[in-house]
């Protein structure tokens, strides 16, 4: 008869354990280059959960550089300095953090893409013409690209770009990864059909593009 009253108190004991072992993410506040970012803790990283608005890099002309950030260069990228333990992400990062939200469609020397369904995990839920779930806390603000060359903003509410640190395959200075996400209807109305997805490419840099910039760290 005892054991069985202290049956109770084990399973509440193991439950208790449990949902702590699942806690994954949390909130907290990094300052670089004097600007305060929320971020979020996904699996064994840190990931700023903000689009980097620091100096430098081109401000929007639809006057919401506060909610997405600036777009930076390549070599504005490189240039970057972030504070101890921080890092622009490699492809492996990149990678790391669509795993944790689900099924890989394809992994390979080229990249990878997350299936359809996961990639709303890390997508937010306004501003996209097809919204995320946000349910990993990343959220991923889609605020398309800019165009240098042409000095043209691009894809606005439909994709969210991200540099990496990683030359693409192979070698080759016009070709990088890029961390991509896509959340728009084909019509870009809501008839259409749905394009979503998550995924990191090695992308041809024929003329020079402005992507936006978030920053990880190991836990």
């Amino acid at each position: 008869m005892r054991k069985l009253l202290y049956l109770p108190a084990i399973l509440f004991i193991t439950l208790i354990s449990c949902s702590k072992k699942n806690e994954t993410k949390h909130q907290a506040l990094v300052t670089i280059n004097e600007k305060v970012y929320s971020t979020v803790v996904i699996g064994n990283q840190t990931w700023t959960a903000e689009n980097y608005d620091g100096p430098g890099g081109t401000a929007s002309t639809r006057n919401d550089e506060a909610a997405i950030g600036k777009y930076y260069t390549l070599e504005e990228m490189q240039a970057l300095t972030l504070p101890a333990g921080w890092r622009v992400p490699s492809e492996a990062d990149c990678i790391t953090l669509l795993k944790s939200q689900g099924t890989l469609i394809w992994e390979d020397e080229y990249g990878a893409l997350l299936d359809s369904v996961s990639s709303k995990y890390l997508r937010s839920t306004t501003g996209w013409y097809l919204p995320g779930t946000n349910k990993s806390g990343f959220n991923a603000l889609p605020a398309g690209k800019y165009q240098a060359f042409a000095n043209e903003f691009q894809d606005y509410k439909s994709t969210a770009n991200f540099w990496t640190t990683t030359i693409g395959i192979p070698e080759d200075a016009q070709t990088w990864f890029i961390m991509d996400f896509s959340g728009f209807y084909d019509s870009y109305g809501t008839g259409g059909a749905p394009n979503s997805y998550a995924r990191v490419s090695s992308s041809r840099l024929v003329e020079p593009y402005g992507y936006s910039l978030r920053f990880v760290k190991d836990n």
